[in-house]
């Protein structure tokens, strides 16, 4: 390319990228509101050599106010929306202030962004006011992922006003995270998820009041729940110690794919806790739980895990026969088959 086509060829890439600016209405904005500064920065431009480099800068400034206007067009649709909810949620729509509330806590990119905390929970207990036990558990969680304790007390407070609200209403996660509060498994403050955050609470610790709320939960067949109540009677920890009731509960847990409830079960079946020993018994539950593909979120279950596959290997090697390891494992095929993994819904709950 000689100097007469490359100076045309930067005219023209110029007079584009002008009418690119003038179609994107980038001129017109004022400072602080989609200008120049605010678009995100372009890549670094690649070192280039020879024909056809023009080309490259050109194309990524390009793809850059793409991107710009694409945000800008996200934002204005925001926009539109939250025009759109408030007068339904200043009218009462509990519906309308459940999404009024998301919109200030959630930030879509950094041209989207209108996190305000304070805002959301606002709109999220003016609907848990009216008894809707999403934004109960919503106003627990803006308000219980506060970081600083001196600064957050009283957001606290009320995280766990609406926390045993929504237990008290039936919800099972309301009442898994009670009970894990109370049991403070964890040193210092304890961690459990809720609705995309992680609640920051501290509560008494009370193992009877934590049975009570895994309980609940537990009944309602979230595994987490099943696992930590078997949990808490195996411990004898706010209920008298009865193996033979953690191995019912493991046993319900277990059959929502929970892998460390099938664990459990295989060290009471080797060790003879709550059932008779059986080491092919404990081996078929090793085998389930190394091989579960379902995975809980990892805050939901204890945070001791045991590796179910050397236990397996063990048995193999030194107890077991061929027979028996072929048996448990045409076993465990047919129990899969038998136990399916639980659908999305609640999957979402945690109860996978």
């Amino acid at each position: 390319m000689n100097a007469q086509m490359r100076r045309l060829a930067t005219l023209a890439a110029v007079a584009l990228l002008a009418a690119a600016l003038g179609a994107c209405g980038i001129r017109d904005r004022e400072p602080g509101s989609g200008s120049l500064a605010q678009l995100p920065q372009p890549r670094p431009m690649p070192s280039c050599h020879g024909e056809g480099c023009l080309a490259v800068p050109v194309l990524i400034l390009l793809e850059t106010l793409i991107s710009a206007g694409a945000q800008a067009a996200q934002g204005e649709a925001r926009e539109r929306e939250r025009a759109r909810l408030e007068p339904l949620a200043t009218s009462g729509d509990a519906e309308a202030q459940i999404a009024l509330g998301t919109m200030y806590y959630v930030c879509y990119g950094p041209q989207l962004c209108q996190h305000d905390p304070a805002k959301a929970s606002e709109w999220f207990e003016r609907a848990a006011a009216r008894g809707n036990v999403e934004a109960m558990l919503r106003a627990a969680a803006v308000n219980g992922a506060c970081d600083d304790d001196e600064a957050c007390r009283h957001r606290h407070a009320t995280a766990v006003t609406w926390l045993e609200a929504a237990a008290g209403a039936g919800s099972p996660e309301a009442q898994f995270a009670l009970g894990r509060f109370h049991a403070n498994r964890d040193v210092g403050r304890t961690f459990v998820p809720l609705r995309g955050v992680l609640l920051k609470l501290r509560l008494p610790t009370d193992h009877a009041k934590a049975a009570q709320w895994y309980r609940r939960a537990a009944e309602q067949d979230l595994a987490p729940a099943q696992l930590e109540l078997g949990d808490m009677y195996a411990a004898g920890l706010g209920v008298a110690q009865d193996f033979g009731r953690a191995r019912q509960w493991y046993e319900r847990a277990a059959a929502l794919r929970h892998k460390v409830a099938q664990y459990r079960l295989g060290e009471l079946h080797e060790n003879g806790r709550g059932t008779p020993p059986d080491e092919a018994e404990a081996y078929f539950w090793y085998l389930l739980s190394a091989q579960e593909t379902v995975e809980y979120n990892h805050w939901l279950a204890p945070s001791q895990y045991s590796d179910a596959g050397e236990q397996r290997r063990r048995l193999e090697r030194t107890r077991l026969t061929w027979g028996q390891v072929e048996a448990a494992k045409r076993r465990a095929k047919s129990w899969r088959r038998a136990n399916p993994v639980p659908a999305a819904e609640a999957v979402m709950l945690g109860r996978r």
